[in-house]
């Protein structure tokens, strides 16, 4: 009999596993180079086993050229999804890595902004970096509700939102699928330059839809702001599309802030400070010196 070709499916499987080696069957007869069926023995079939993990039953498969029932040392289910999430998680890597370069993580003042370099001055710092490492630890385990939002006052810049920031986006692009971190005055540009080419509301309906959107610096652009004018009115609903879309599907968005609740809603309206509260909870507070003058023992006046 010549040896054969193909298999049951369940052997297979089996034989991947390492659970049967046909080579070292011992239905082989010395010398003859052939293997030999066994019919299959129903008496002695093992009773199926319940997989622990995701409750998927697990038959015994009947190796006919040993003459016995083998049991999968592994569920198929578990095992597939195990690969699927290795996989995952090799992409999510390999994207990280491009990301990181496409967003200069790698250079300049960025490349030494984690959250272990963060260093808190006072309380309202310490507190600030508990949140966005407790923001952190939620998105590795897949709680991407709600978002966070950084607000300083006294001063209103210096205080490290954007380091922390930048902490949280480089702990967070092994785990995330789609991400954007935006300066807000430099999308404020972006999206004026994209007037002449048509190209608006694709722009803007990508930062409605990413996964995880960050905004730096809101309320720190450049739009006239005089009573009724039209670039005003055209940010305004912009910030409240964004928001407003983002809050319907329940996207995760970190946000800072220089401006204080009154400011944001002189600046963006209620209904829009509503949306962003709704999306990241009391927003947390920093407060302290500006360390920029600080380091270079400069007084701010």
């Amino acid at each position: 009999m010549a040896e054969p070709t193909t298999l049951n499916p369940k052997l297979q499987a089996l034989v991947r596993q390492g659970a049967v080696d046909l080579k070292k069957s011992s239905s082989r007869p010395p010398g003859s180079g052939a293997l030999v069926r066994k019919p299959r023995d129903i008496s002695c079939r093992p009773a199926d086993v319940v997989c622990t993990v995701c409750g998927t039953s697990r038959q015994p498969a009947w190796n006919e050229w040993d003459g016995r029932w083998v049991m999968p040392r592994t569920c198929i289910i578990c095992e597939g999804r195990q690969t699927v999430a290795l996989a995952q998680a090799v992409t999510r890597r390999e994207n990280a890595v491009k990301l990181r370069k496409h967003l200069g993580l790698d250079v300049g003042e960025f490349a030494h902004m984690r959250l272990d370099t963060y260093q808190p001055k006072n309380t309202s710092q310490e507190q600030a970096l508990a949140a966005a490492q407790h923001f952190v630890a939620d998105l590795k385990t897949d709680r991407w509700w709600p978002g966070l939002m950084l607000l300083s006052v006294l001063p209103t810049v210096g205080v490290g939102k954007t380091h922390l920031m930048v902490g949280i986006l480089a702990e967070a692009l092994p785990y995330v699928d789609g991400l954007e971190f935006v300066d807000v005055p430099s999308l404020v540009g972006e999206l004026k330059g994209s007037f002449s080419t048509g190209g608006t509301q694709a722009l803007i309906n990508h930062i409605c839809t990413v996964d995880l959107l960050m905004l730096d610096d809101l309320g720190a652009e450049m739009v006239a702001r005089s009573t009724g004018d039209d670039n005003t009115t055209w940010w305004a609903d912009t910030v409240y599309q964004i928001m407003n879309r983002r809050m319907t599907a329940a996207r995760c968005t970190v946000i800072t802030t220089n401006l204080a609740q009154p400011s944001l809603l002189q600046r963006y309206g209620a209904r829009t400070v509503s949306r962003m509260l709704s999306m990241t909870n009391a927003p947390v507070i920093l407060t302290g010196k500006d360390g920029r003058f600080e380091t270079w023992g400069w007084a701010k006046g």
